[in-house]
């Protein structure tokens, strides 16, 4: 004779199915908008590349020039270099959008993993762990496969590391380790935000030289500056804004300066405790 499931369990499973196609869709959705962002910062970093070498062509110009008079060769770089500049913002934008993206794509996950997991735990009381062990395994390989992409949204601060004295030469070896870890990656830091401010920089200095040709023009016209106007405030709020953002980088840059001092002081410390021990580890 054939059984029958009952209507609970039915829907139970109809239920566990359900949550666990909207977490596939998800997480299809979170791979696609990763690959979007993968090779949106590919982009970025290309164009930070290539404002980067034309922003030292314009330092070497500028060095070069002999006369404080507007050079109209340098006039055209700065311009070209704005324009480079306006991609790298739209860029910018587009990425900040994909964050955002990914974050709420994020929360719905633990949203339907979690009803899934519910759902798996009331299916285990009824028939035994064994029958949802497989699906459980699954649910959590899928979490732990999300643990980069939660990490990877911005530069993550220095870990605080701090040495015990009771640490014996094997913790002192691993707490070296993770010194050294981090020091690599506040250096990688280091070197990207050199090449933004220099970037940045540049393009402030083009734009400042763009609100002096405006000031000129507003200056030497004969009526109908409204529109020089309007251009000008709009050029005058750019320079406060990229003012702002490289006084945020060099404000970074500082912070993580003094991180790296912290962190190399802390592990001369540890080489220093480190060659002390080892003497005994010898005798012993």
């Amino acid at each position: 004779m054939r059984l029958i499931p009952s209507l609970p369990c039915l829907f139970a499973l109809v239920a566990t199915a359900a949550v666990a196609g909207t977490r596939a869709d998800v997480e299809r959705e979170i791979a696609r908008v990763s690959s979007d962002r993968a090779r949106m910062r590919g982009e970025r970093q290309d164009l930070l590349t290539t404002a980067g070498a034309l922003a030292e062509r314009i330092t070497r110009a500028k060095q070069a020039a002999a006369t404080t008079r507007a050079d109209p060769e340098l006039t055209r770089e700065l311009r070209d270099f704005d324009r480079l500049a306006d991609r790298l913002d739209d860029v910018e934008r587009r990425l900040t959008g994909l964050e955002r993206d990914i974050r709420k794509l994020l929360g719905q996950f633990d949203e339907a993993a979690d009803l899934e997991e519910r759902a798996l735990e009331r299916r285990a009381q009824r028939e035994g762990a064994r029958a949802v062990s497989g699906d459980l395994a699954a649910l959590a390989a899928a979490r732990d496969s999300l643990a980069d992409l939660r990490d990877s949204g911005g530069f993550r601060s220095a870990l605080e590391i701090s040495l015990d004295p009771l640490d014996g030469p094997a913790e002192l070896d691993a707490k070296i380790g993770l010194l050294d870890g981090e020091r690599q990656r506040i250096s990688a830091r280091l070197a990207d935000l050199r090449r933004e401010e220099v970037v940045l920089t540049t393009r402030l200095q083009a734009r400042r030289q763009w609100a002096r040709e405006l000031s000129v023009a507003r200056r030497e016209a004969a009526g109908g500056v409204e529109l020089l106007d309007q251009v000008h405030e709009r050029t005058e709020a750019t320079v406060r804004g990229l003012t702002t953002r490289v006084e945020t980088l060099a404000g970074e840059r500082a912070a993580l300066q003094v991180a790296d001092s912290r962190l190399a002081a802390t592990r001369r410390e540890a080489e220093e405790r480190l060659s002390s021990l080892a003497p005994r580890r010898e005798i012993r």
